[in-house]
């Protein structure tokens, strides 16, 4: 046998029938590709003109184009290959190949089946080879065939993979912001190098900060909210968030300088005053004390009494001010009674949490309450050293402030954050760092940019209160239109029914029950954007639609930084490992290999396993079955990736060659329904593209290495090849 090994005729597999079937049900019904791509990659296709038209459909996936024969032709004309495949000829035959799309599956499994078969047969020749070969160590060659026979595990159809508590977060919908805001959020992310989700939140929190407790929003009769939010960006450090607080608030702080000039004399006019009443106040009690006869000293008392009680009514003395970065929970109650109720606390830093925790404070204690009756507008007690406590009625507290991914995970500790309903009033976001991808030398943002938008600001800040009945100044109301209100009210009983036991989100309920509310305060921010002095036109519904996008883009955020609130340790290495499989589009690797990417977080191999296990339990990896042991160096474990996390199949296995890794990057969701997310990490339109590996096949050769003869493969199970 072995002297006639090189004569024989073997079969290799193949159904070309079944592999025009496949291509024909999605030319005739594109929906049948997402069953399609979780079975078969670009390279189970035998027939190489079959194998570019998979991968011309895959293009037209990935940029969200229509799939017909004409488009695939436009896709294989780009490739070159349109004449190799057979032309617009062969495509047409394959959509007329199949009455209808129903066997896709069906026939995609025995594509596959066949794609399995060959592969085994490649190994099979190379082991054959190799036992051959008298210099082949026989120990060495029983573990090189356990190596490559475990190596065809990728062959397996993998499922989608469970996601590690939340997939890849959606981009903030600049889209649904008005210019000129739209266009600054653009050039300051570009300028900075930022994600878009940090200008973007910002710039709500600014606009609400000059709005608060000035306007409030009238969604129906008997519901309105004001406009004050609390946001937080989840960044970790080197993220130039600094810079882009600077500019965000520079309006601001420009208005607050403007209005301290502008009403200078009157601070010292109101001072000058305070002190002669002081000091009147100390004559008199001076005199009082002094008085020998008792009518004196009772006439001089009376005179004081009166003096301290026109001190104690007259008015607190302070500069127009409106943001604070590291106030205390105690000097935050202050600076709200001393300016009419409304504040911004919007800091870079992120230590606000620190001071919420108590501690920079004497007891060391959490003080809770002006961030949580601020919010809500509920009415905040401030007790005076030396004078009578004061009441702030409606305060309007703002807050933006970026917070390190550790620092949210360890408020688990402080459980009284989310229990008192804290964190549930947070809008956070958790953009895809920049890091690695910056350009080094970006155009600043255009002068005219920012100055449209800053004028925006100051505009919003020099409208006038509204005046009650009282002469008092009291909040303009933004009125929904009916229309709106009926949006809105669409909206709230759609989230509704998710908030129950068992509903989609019914492990954030302390968050996802004041959404809603959320939302008609971004409407209200978002007609000021638009309107400014217009303001009193009646909020229009695509105002509340826009609000609502930005809703739905909030919600798998929040679900993700909420689960970090506490989160299992595990889960933590598992996205680190994940994101290092990803950016080093690792198809396969080693433990060794994943110790060597994170030596700095894993101080020991061992400390991975978790991790990985982790990552396996969810279907991101598969490990390969372990050679038998031999003496020496134990062999380190090796996996195999799922072809999912890259958006295409099996391709490169990539162990070394990190220089040159696959395109992998993925293509943003759009969140289209409150529970999108949930769905998978990866949409379908993502599981189909990849670039080619050594189990790939040229793109002038077929399997067996010789030309190609023909782009019509008629009917084949088998084909006869010599060896």
């Amino acid at each position: 046998m072995s002297s006639q090994i090189n004569n024989q005729r073997i079969l290799v597999p193949s159904d070309l029938d079944a592999e025009k079937s496949v291509l024909g049900s999605i030319l005739i019904d594109p929906s049948a590709v997402v069953g399609v791509v979780r079975i078969l990659d670009p390279d189970d296709f035998y027939s190489p003109a079959n194998r570019h038209i998979y991968t011309a459909i895959g293009d037209l996936l990935d940029k969200h184009l229509p799939i017909d024969p004409v488009t695939v032709k436009s896709r294989l004309e780009r490739h070159g290959v349109l004449e190799k495949v057979g032309g617009i000829e062969y495509l047409l035959s394959l959509a007329e190949h199949v009455p209808s799309a129903a066997s896709a599956e069906y026939h995609a499994n025995v594509v596959k089946e066949k794609s399995l078969r060959r592969a085994i047969i490649k190994e099979g020749e190379n082991l054959l080879r190799d036992a051959r070969s008298a210099g082949m160590d026989p120990l060495v060659l029983r573990d090189s065939a356990i190596e490559r026979l475990g190596a065809l595990s990728y062959m397996q159809q993998w499922e989608i993979p469970v996601p590690l508590g939340f997939g890849e977060l959606p981009t903030f919908p600049v889209e649904a912001v008005p210019p000129p805001y739209r266009e600054w959020i653009l050039a300051e992310a570009e300028a900075t190098q930022t994600p878009l989700d940090l200008p973007g939140m910002l710039s709500f929190a600014v606009v609400a900060a000059v709005g608060a407790k000035k306007f409030e929003v009238v969604v129906r009769p008997g519901y309105q909210q004001s406009v004050n939010v609390y946001v937080g960006v989840v960044l970790p450090p080197a993220h130039r968030k600094s810079g882009v607080f600077r500019t965000a608030t520079d309006p601001i702080e420009e208005y607050e300088r403007q209005e301290i000039t502008r009403i200078e004399p009157e601070l010292s006019e109101a001072a000058s005053k305070q002190r002669i009443l002081k000091g009147a106040l100390k004559k008199k009690e001076e005199y009082a004390s002094n008085a020998k006869k008792a009518e004196d000293r009772q006439r001089l008392t009376n005179e004081a009494v009166a003096l301290s009680k026109e001190l104690d009514s007259f008015p607190e003395v302070a500069q127009p001010r409106m943001l604070t970065d590291d106030s205390s929970p105690e000097s935050l109650k202050t600076l709200l009674a001393n300016h009419g109720g409304r504040m911004a606390v919007m800091s870079a830093e992120g230590n606000v949490f620190d001071m919420m925790a108590g501690m920079y404070s004497k007891t060391g204690m959490p003080n809770l309450d002006v961030y949580l009756k601020a919010h809500e507008g509920d009415t905040i007690k401030v007790d005076r050293v030396g004078r009578p406590s004061e009441h702030v009625e409606k305060p309007a507290l703002t807050v933006a402030v970026t917070i390190q991914p550790e620092v949210l995970i360890g408020l688990a500790q402080k459980r009284i954050f989310r229990g008192r309903g804290l964190l549930g009033r947070f809008l956070f976001v958790i953009p895809e760092s920049t890091l690695g991808r910056r350009n080094p030398n970006p155009p600043p943002v255009p002068e005219e940019v920012f100055q449209r938008y800053r004028q925006g600001i100051l505009h919003l800040a020099r409208l006038p209160f509204g005046e009650g009945p009282d002469g008092r100044p009291t909040a303009n109301l933004l009125r929904f239109s009916p229309e709106a209100s009926a949006r809105w009210t669409a909206f709230l009983a759609e989230l509704e029914p998710m908030l129950g036991d068992g509903g989609a989100l019914d492990s954030v309920q302390d968050w996802a029950g004041k959404l809603a509310g959320a939302v008609a305060r971004i409407a209200g921010t978002l007609h000021l954007m638009e309107m400014g002095a217009a303001w009193a036109q009646p909020v229009a519904v695509e105002t509340v639609e826009n609000a609502i996008q930005i809703g739905r883009y909030l919600v798998p955020h929040n679900l993700a930084a909420l689960a970090m609130v506490g989160a299992d340790p595990a889960v933590e290495d598992a996205r680190y490992l994940l994101a290092w499989i990803r950016r080093h589009g690792k198809r396969s690797f080693t433990q060794r290999d994943a110790h060597r990417g994170g030596q700095h977080r894993f101080a020991r191999s061992e400390d991975l396993i978790p991790g990985l296990d982790l990552l396996e339990g969810h279907g991101y990896i598969r490990k390969r079955p372990e050679a038998p042991a031999r003496p020496g160096k134990k062999p380190s474990p090796k996996w195999d990736v799922n072809p999912a996390v890259f958006g295409g199949g099996p391709g490169e296995n990539d162990d070394t060659n990190d220089s040159n890794p696959p395109d992998t990057t993925q293509i943003g969701n759009s969140v289209n329904t409150v529970i999108d997310f949930r769905e998978s990490d990866n949409p379908p339109h993502q599981l189909l593209h990849q670039p080619k590996g050594e189990h790939s096949v040229p793109d002038s050769e077929d399997h067996r290495g010789d030309p190609i003869t023909s782009s019509d493969p008629g009917h084949t199970d088998y084909e006869e090849v010599v060896l």
